[in-house]
């Protein structure tokens, strides 16, 4: 605006060579006038926009509305299951469930759950699913083998406090058993764990994968307090699930689930009811289902800004894709995203480093730059190699789980 009014460049807009004072004076000028043609807008904000749009080859009904709320889901599914009731007395995998303890509001419950997360009802198929779970306790083993190998001192602390002692030996003997040929039996190795992981060792193992140690517990770990604390979150990781999960109960639940799910969404497409992540899924799949509408969304398009994507999941990252990255080179807007991998915390609302992490190298791929920005200027120069003296040797890269560690650089101001 300096430039515009009195000719003015500011220090920290440099002129490229070879731009004159007029000419760059011209082009301020143009940039001003076109400021208001900014579309600045969240990303499902975006996307209501788009389906808007492009409603008939979306399949959705033209008027469709946002269940912002989710009063219109509770809604069909209490329809949908006053309508099922009475198939739910005569059906096995309903009786199974109640005999394991559930309801028939436990299963309304689960299906408002499952539209407003988006999930479809082919993805509740459960092919494999005994080779799942045997893969997650494999993992157990491996994590628990890996401290096992670090934290040896934990034994000699463990005489003196029981709740060490009992959680050490869970972890050497859960170890032990996953070792032995012909013990993986997948409903016999889940109840061993569920008899060998009282709640009170696994709250002390969530402690351990936090570093919330003992101070006897840190001197007997030493410099392996970093990896100990590393393996023992993995091996939480792995075995909340193990314990909490029932493969029989999951495959029930599954079977009922399904067919219903399938039925309330079709309700809710005849009513017109989308849910925010329906509105994320039905952007990404209109723009992979029909290419043209794609072309015109990037001829549309000049430069994509997203700022915060360390908080974006897999749909999201694939919709920004179908968008910058896919078609003809020159038919692309142009993408620059900003992100802090160390920042994605929000798995509840789906954020995932995976997806994070893969498109980061889908845009290198496609050519683009990745450039740190690690300059910190709230903390003085001490604090910052305190930070990393503390921090760098537990931050261990693991792909899709832990960025690697980022060093932070005083402001040379």
């Amino acid at each position: 605006l300096g430039l515009v009014a009195a000719g003015t460049v500011p220090d920290w807009l440099a002129i490229p060579a070879g731009v004159g004072a007029l000419e760059a004076a011209h082009r301020a000028a143009s940039l001003s006038a076109a400021l208001d043609q900014l579309n600045i807008s969240t990303i499902h904000g975006y996307c209501l926009a788009l389906l808007r749009a492009e409603s008939l080859a979306a399949g959705l009904h033209p008027g469709f509305a946002v269940d912002a709320e989710g009063s219109r889901v509770r809604e069909a599914v209490r329809a949908e299951l006053a309508d099922w009731l009475p198939e739910a007395a005569t059906s096995p995998a309903m009786g199974r469930l109640v005999a394991a303890g559930s309801s028939l509001t436990q299963v309304g419950e689960a299906l408002v759950m499952l539209v407003t997360a988006g999930v479809e009802a082919a993805e509740l198929a459960l092919p494999g699913a005994e080779e799942g779970w045997q893969r997650r306790l494999a993992e157990l083993g491996e994590a628990l083998a890996a401290l096992v190998e670090v934290g040896g001192g934990l034994a000699r602390v463990s005489a003196r406090s029981s709740l060490t002692l009992a959680t050490w030996e869970a972890v050497v003997q859960t170890r032990s058993l996953l070792e032995i040929p012909g013990q993986g039996e997948l409903e016999a190795a889940l109840a061993r764990l569920t008899a060998l992981w009282p709640e009170n060792c696994r709250a002390r193992l969530r402690d351990w994968g936090r570093g919330e140690w003992s101070a006897s517990e840190r001197a007997a770990l030493g410099e392996a307090v970093g990896e100990a604390t590393r393996h023992a979150g993995e091996a939480g990781g792995h075995l909340e699930p193990l314990l909490t999960v029932r493969p029989a109960q999951l495959a029930a639940a599954a079977g009922v689930l399904g067919g219903l799910l399938e039925r309330v969404q079709e309700r809710l497409r005849r009513s017109g009811v989308v849910t925010f992540e329906g509105l994320l899924r039905g952007a990404e799949r209109l723009l992979a289902c029909h290419p043209a509408v794609a072309a015109r969304e990037r001829a549309r398009l000049q430069q994509v800004l997203v700022d915060e994507f360390q908080d974006t999941d897999q749909v999201q990252c694939q919709l920004v894709a179908r968008l910058c990255l896919e078609g003809p080179p020159g038919q692309r807007p142009g993408l620059f995203v900003v992100g802090d991998p160390k920042q994605s915390i929000y798995a509840w609302r789906s954020a995932d480093l995976a997806a994070y992490e893969t498109f980061v190298a889908q845009v290198k791929d496609a050519g683009g730059e990745v450039h740190p920005l690690s300059v910190n200027f709230r903390s003085v120069p001490a604090i910052l190699a305190e930070v990393e003296r503390v921090i760098a040797p537990a931050m261990v890269e693991k792909p899709g789980v832990q960025p690697a560690f980022q060093p932070l650089l005083p402001c040379p101001e």
